[in-house]
C-alpha cells in the first residue's frame, strides 16, 4: 500500500480530504435541514390549526424513530460501509421531505415526516459519516471529526433563514420539495465520490506507517485495552454507560430548542425573522465551537473538552432563565452555539478511540438512540409544559440541573488509560492486560 501524507505518492492529495469536504457537504443538508424544521412550526400549526402540543407530538416522535433506527442503521453500516448506506439514505431522506409538502391531516405528517424521512436521516447522519471518517483518519482523528461538524453548523446557520425565506416568498409547502431536492442532489454527489476504506483505493488511513516490509507489522496495529469485536461488550464497561449516558442529556437539552427556539424568541417580543436569525447566529457561534476543539481537541483530550461543553451549556441555561428576557435569549444564543454541536464528534470520537473501529457505527447509533429518545422526551414535554405553565421555565431548570450532572459524568472517564491514541508507549497489543480490564469492568 501506498504511505500517504497530506499529498499521496503520485503527487494528488490524500483522498481522506476528499471525504472530508464530502461528509461536511453532506452533513450540511441532512443534519442542517433536520435542525430547520422549528421555521416550519407555526405556518404548519397555524394552518392546520394545531396547538404547540399537537404539532410537538409529530416532531417528538420524529426524534425518538430516528433515535431508535440508529443502532439498526450503524450495524449496517459496520457490516457494508458507508457509501451505499449513506447515499441510499439521502435519496429517501430527499424524496419523503419533498412529500411532506402534500401534507393535508396530521396522520399523514406524522407518516411521512415522523417514520419515512426522520428513519431516513439516520443514513446520513453522524452516526455513519463520521465512523467512516474515523477509517481514513488516525492520526488527527478528533480534530477531521470535529471539522467534519462544520457542516452541521453551516447548514443550520444557513437553510434556518434561508428556509424561513422561502415561506415568505412561496409557503412552507414549496419550501419542503426545495430542500429534499438539495439532498437528491447531494445522494448523487456521495455515491460518485464517497469510499469505505483507504485500502479500496490502496492507501493506508492518515497516520499509519506502511510496514509492508517489515515483517513486524504489528508495531503499527495497536489494539485499545477495551477494544471490542461485538458492540455488546462494549456495556460490560463503565466508559461505554458515561459516553451514553451524558449523549442523552445533550440531546435532552438541544433538541427540544430545534423545535422550540422560533416559538421561545417570538413569545420574549422577537419578530419571526428576528427569530429565524437568532437561530441560525447560535449555530454560527458553534463554528467557534467547532474550530476551538478541531485546533486544542488532541492536546488536551476529548474528556475534558466534553465536560467543558456541557458546564458551558449549563451556563447558558442559568442566562436564559435568570437574565432579561430580551437580552438573556441573546447571550443564550452566543454562549449555547458553543458547546451546541461539539458533543457529537467528541462522543463518537471517544467511543471509537476506546471500543475500535469495528463497533463504531453501532455504538454511535446507540448513542445517537440515547441523545434522541432524550430529544423525544424534552419536545414533547417542553409543549405539555407550556400550555399548562404558558412558559419554558420549568424545562430550562430541568436541563440545567441535568447538564451539570453531564459534566461531572464526563469529567471522570479515564481517557489517558483508555483512548488507544492517547495511551502513552503504547508498544503492545492490550488484550491481555486484565488490571486495566478489572478496575473499569462493570
Amino acid at each position: 500500500m501506498k504511505n500517504h501524507n497530506l499529498i499521496s505518492s503520485n503527487g494528488g492529495l490524500f483522498y481522506g480530504w476528499i471525504i472530508l469536504f464530502i461528509s461536511i457537504l453532506i452533513l450540511f443538508f441532512s443534519m442542517g435541514m433536520r435542525n430547520s424544521v422549528s421555521v416550519f412550526f407555526i405556518p404548519m400549526a397555524d394552518e392546520f390549526d394545531w396547538n404547540r402540543t399537537t404539532i410537538s407530538i409529530v416532531f417528538s416522535v420524529g426524534w425518538l424513530i430516528n433515535g431508535v433506527t440508529q443502532p439498526v442503521i450503524g450495524g449496517i453500516y459496520d457490516k457494508f460501509g458507508g457509501r451505499y448506506v449513506i447515499s441510499f439514505g439521502l435519496l429517501i431522506m430527499g424524496l419523503s421531505t419533498a412529500l411532506i409538502s402534500v401534507t393535508n391531516n396530521f396522520w399523514y405528517f406524522l407518516l411521512m415526516y415522523g417514520l419515512i424521512m426522520c428513519t431516513s436521516a439516520g443514513a446520513s447522519s453522524v452516526v455513519t459519516v463520521q465512523p467512516l471518517l474515523a477509517r481514513w483518519w488516525y492520526k488527527r482523528r478528533g480534530a477531521i471529526l470535529s471539522i467534519s461538524s462544520l457542516g452541521i453548523s453551516l447548514g443550520s446557520m444557513f437553510l434556518l433563514p434561508f428556509s424561513s425565506y422561502i415561506i415568505q416568498i412561496f409557503d412552507w409547502r414549496f419550501t419542503w420539495v426545495v430542500l429534499g431536492g438539495f439532498l437528491l442532489v447531494v445522494s448523487f454527489i456521495a455515491v460518485i465520490f464517497l469510499r469505505n476504506n483507504p485500502s479500496d483505493i490502496g492507501l493506508l488511513p492518515f497516520g499509519i506507517k506502511d510496514n509492508s516490509n517489515n515483517k513486524s507489522k504489528n508495531s503499527t496495529i495497536v489494539k485499545g485495552p477495551l477494544e471490542v469485536t461485538s458492540w455488546k461488550d462494549a456495556f460490560k464497561h463503565v466508559p461505554a454507560w458515561q459516553l451514553i449516558f451524558s449523549y442523552l442529556i445533550c440531546g435532552l437539552t438541544t433538541s427540544f430548542m430545534s423545535v422550540h427556539f422560533i416559538p421561545l424568541a417570538i413569545d420574549r417580543g422577537f419578530s419571526v425573522n428576528e427569530a429565524s436569525i437568532a437561530f441560525s447566529i447560535l449555530y454560527g457561534f458553534t463554528l467557534t465551537g467547532v474550530l476551538i476543539s478541531s485546533l486544542f481537541v488532541e492536546r488536551f483530550g476529548q474528556k475534558n473538552f466534553l465536560t467543558y461543553v456541557y458546564f458551558v451549556r449549563a451556563f447558558a441555561y442559568i442566562v436564559l432563565l435568570f437574565g432579561p428576557m430580551y437580552l438573556g435569549l441573546w447571550t443564550f444564543v452566543i454562549l449555547a452555539g458553543f458547546s451546541w454541536v461539539v458533543t457529537a464528534p467528541l462522543t463518537i470520537t471517544l467511543l471509537t478511540d476506546i471500543y475500535g473501529l469495528k463497533t463504531a457505527g453501532t455504538l454511535a447509533g446507540i448513542a445517537t438512540l440515547a441523545h434522541q429518545i432524550g430529544g423525544s422526551l424534552n419536545i414533547i414535554l417542553a409543549g405539555v409544559l407550556f400550555d399548562k405553565y404558558n412558559s419554558y421555565f420549568a424545562i430550562f431548570t430541568i436541563s440545567l440541573v441535568l447538564l451539570i450532572f453531564a459534566g461531572i459524568i464526563t469529567m471522570n472517564i479515564q481517557e489517558d488509560k483508555l483512548s488507544v491514541r492517547r495511551i502513552k508507549n503504547l508498544n503492545t497489543n492490550f488484550d491481555g492486560d486484565t488490571n486495566i480490564h478489572s478496575k473499569i469492568s462493570m
